[in-house]
């Protein structure tokens, strides 16, 4: 009897049953697009449990200019971070979606998510340290903490702010560099093609 050997398999269709990397990635931005959405959503709640804190604050002293100042630019930064939120949220689930159903257009998608994530957080990452050092400010003129841990406090929170800041543009970029990297590989753009 003779040997047959199977017929040659053509690289398409090779790619759709043995690539996998598309259904764990999608999944990924699904459920992080997911949290963005509702990120979005929670935000005013957080503003109203803030202006109610300080509220507490200017009874026990803190000066009422500062803590509406404080406030405006807060609504300001929240309403804002709450719009790209939810926009770039959108994006992040529309993206893994289309990747879960092999569109070539989910790789577009997703690296501009990723540029986008990269600049709107760096501006709300800065915005909001500058906006913590106010916080600071008003919770030490309060007078309830004592002079002795009024500085206190804002030694440690001039360097919280700082560390909070850097640890918190690291985990932002994390997603968004990994996404630019895999999907500018050779092999990926190749795969994405064939789809």
């Amino acid at each position: 009897m003779e040997e047959s050997t199977p017929p040659p398999i053509a690289a398409h269709a090779q790619s759709k049953t043995g690539s996998r990397w598309h259904k764990t990635l999608g999944i990924i931005a699904i459920v992080f697009g997911a949290l963005g959405c509702a990120q979005a959503a929670i935000a005013p709640f957080s503003l109203i449990i803030t202006k109610n804190q300080m509220e507490k604050f200017v009874a026990q002293g803190s000066d009422q200019m500062s803590v509406d100042a404080y406030l405006e630019q807060l609504s300001t930064i929240s309403i804002q971070g709450s719009i790209a939120a939810a926009v770039l949220g959108i994006a992040l689930l529309s993206g893994g979606i289309m990747l879960l159903k092999r569109k070539p257009k989910a790789s577009i998608l997703l690296q501009i998510w990723a540029v986008a994530k990269m600049l709107v957080g760096s501006y709300t990452t800065y915005a909001s340290m500058s906006l913590t050092k106010l916080q600071m400010s008003i919770m030490t003129s309060s007078g309830a903490l004592g002079d002795d841990g009024g500085a206190t406090l804002n030694q440690f929170t001039a360097v919280a702010v700082k560390v909070g800041a850097v640890v918190g543009l690291i985990w932002l970029a994390a997603l968004p560099i990994f996404l630019l990297i895999w999907l500018n590989r050779a092999k990926i753009k190749e795969d994405i093609r064939s789809w």
